[in-house]
């Protein structure tokens, strides 16, 4: 069964154009990356959040993307719009 992971960024003020400007250049590798299922990129409705919703074949698909994404610098280059991100990650439980 696969997992879902939630990407939470928070976005600096007066940056969201430019971080979703970024994140339609980045995001495609990351939809293209092995393991990766599913992703769709949303918004908080205050504008203050963007939040990927990602699936993945497993968990570990989606650290080896993470730790590839760290090691090719992804932290320097969202530093200039967001203050920080978290991961949660999901079983699914049921599907209606």
């Amino acid at each position: 069964m696969t997992i879902f992971a939630l990407v939470e960024f928070k976005v600096k003020e007066n940056k969201l154009k430019e971080f979703l400007d970024f994140t339609k250049q980045v995001l495609p590798d990351t939809r293209n990356y092995e393991g990766c299922v599913y992703l769709k990129s949303t918004v908080s409705l205050d504008g203050q959040k963007v939040v990927l919703i990602e699936e993945w074949e497993t968990k570990e698909h989606h650290e080896k993307y993470l730790k590839w994404r760290l090691d090719n610098g992804l932290a320097q280059a969202i530093e200039p719009f967001v203050s920080g991100f978290s991961t949660v990650y999901l079983n699914t439980k049921d599907e209606y």
